[in-house]
């Protein structure tokens, strides 16, 4: 608060003392003087003081009058008053005491004592405003604080949700609920690997909005134009529709969040990705393991019917042969060469049928693997 702007309003009805009060005080501070409490509450319709310096004893109001309705409005209420009698007695000051008063001087007053009195009110009064603007400064800082600390919750609390988001229809929605709590309107596109979709308010896959995001895309990973403002990202990109301009600290808190919600959707679509492609892997290992189930008992049943089958031709074979030398008038020798040659070739069938029960055994091993990965 500066000299000039510390003004004081003198009111006193002694023509002489008005002129000694101003050249006192006119080089310390502005002053207005006035000859009547009249006069003054007139001018207080559009002037204000920083201090009132009031004589006790006025013409038709008197001082204390004042000084007590000066008191009661709210207007004027604040502002420090000093009373200024020839009369020093205790129920004069009680008087002053009573109507409000901050501080009395006896008449006749000493010049520097009056300026002494001025200052101690100038420097209360700036103590006052400093302090006044520390507190403002301090509770403004507080509700930035409280502001950013809800803006981060909401962030937060998507982060926390999206990791029960299995589709990007899910995580589409989450972002939707925290642009709302934070009265932001906006449209959104995801994309995976088989699933692209532009999803706002107004519906999905709009075709001005598709275009809209396919240009947008290559405008970098923060875009703004005038009040709208892109945030792109490898899976999903955020249009804001209309941004706090108006609001400069806000303005940068929204874009600093919606940034961090823009990383953690991508990072959360990331993972649904991996999500899908497991699952994708997951499946095909499930068919194959059907299939090679299925080839399993086809061949097992197979070879079980070629053992019995072959089995059975061997021996119908051996009878035969046996019962055939008799009419073929062979030698002894020649039937025993007979009866090993048709041994060692059962037995190269025998051998045959064991491969196929290998085969079989490897495709047990394949499909336990398999087995393995389904789980």
């Amino acid at each position: 608060m500066t000299e000039m702007n510390f003004t004081v309003f003198v009111v006193e009805d002694d023509p002489a003392i008005l002129t000694l009060l101003d050249e006192t005080l006119n080089e310390l501070v502005a002053v207005e003087l006035f000859p009547s409490a009249e006069a003054c509450l007139s001018r207080l319709a559009t002037q204000k003081p920083d201090l009132f310096l009031l004589d006790v004893g006025l013409p038709g109001m008197d001082g204390t009058s004042l000084c007590q309705q000066l008191k009661d409005d709210l207007d004027t209420d604040a502002i420090p008053v000093t009373m200024m009698s020839g009369i020093d007695s205790i129920d004069a000051r009680l008087s002053a005491y009573d109507a409000g008063a901050q501080d009395f001087i006896v008449k006749p007053f000493k010049s520097a004592e009056l300026v002494r009195k001025v200052k101690i009110i100038k420097n209360m009064l700036e103590q006052k405003r400093q302090l006044s603007e520390q507190a403002g400064f301090a509770q403004r800082t507080a509700f930035s604080v409280m502001n950013s600390m809800s803006e981060l919750g909401v962030v937060m609390q998507f982060l926390s949700r999206s990791f029960r988001c299995a589709t990007g229809d899910e995580v589409a929605q989450a972002i939707f609920e925290s642009l709302t709590q934070y009265d932001l309107p906006g449209a959104l596109q995801y994309r995976l690997r088989d699933d692209v979709h532009c999803v706002s308010p107004q519906g999905v896959d709009l075709p001005l909005e598709v275009s809209i995001f396919e240009r947008l895309q290559t405008c970098g990973r923060i875009y703004q134009l005038k009040n709208r403002c892109v945030f792109n990202f490898a899976r999903i990109s955020i249009l804001i529709t209309s941004m706090p301009l108006d609001d400069a600290d806000k303005c940068g808190r929204i874009r600093d969040n919606i940034a961090m919600l823009g990383e953690g959707a991508d990072a959360r679509l990331a993972a649904i990705e991996v999500e899908q492609a497991n699952r994708r892997q997951r499946d095909n290992a499930l068919r194959a393991l059907k299939q090679v189930e299925s080839a399993i008992s086809v061949l097992r049943e197979s070879n079980r019917d070629d053992r019995l089958r072959s089995a059975e031709l061997m021996q119908n074979l051996l009878v035969e042969l046996e019962g055939s030398f008799v009419s073929l008038g062979l030698t002894e020798g020649q039937e025993i060469h007979l009866q090993e040659l048709v041994k060692g070739y059962a037995e190269l069938l025998i051998n045959i049928q064991q491969r196929d029960s290998k085969t079989e055994s490897q495709l047990e091993t394949v499909a336990a693997a398999l087995a393995k990965i389904t789980q």
